[in-house]
């Protein structure tokens, strides 16, 4: 994770906080629990992409019943949304 985030905050500015005021950091897969957090008062710092998993291959009898090999498709990305709970009093540097 990184040292530092920045983050535009609701008036247009642009604050940089560092790791440590950050009273917890978490990471969330699906866009609906990262708007709860941020609804809760999280800050979203961050976006990443991972792979996610492989989908399920067929099994090896059903391929060859059916005469087709076919290439395993790729995992899908997945999109992680990283967001942090301040500590008390924590305001960071403003940037912008």
């Amino acid at each position: 994770m990184p040292d530092t985030y920045d983050v535009l905050m609701a008036d247009g500015t642009v604050r940089q906080f560092r790791a440590g005021q950050f009273e917890e950091l978490r990471r969330v897969r699906s866009a609906k629990e990262r708007n709860a957090l941020v609804t809760e008062g999280w800050m979203a710092l961050d976006e990443e992409i991972e792979q996610g998993e492989a989908p399920k291959q067929p099994v090896a009898l059903e391929q060859a019943l059916t005469e087709s090999v076919v290439a395993p498709p790729e995992p899908p990305p997945v999109t992680v949304y990283v967001l942090g709970r301040l500590k008390a009093g924590e305001a960071g540097e403003q940037v912008v």
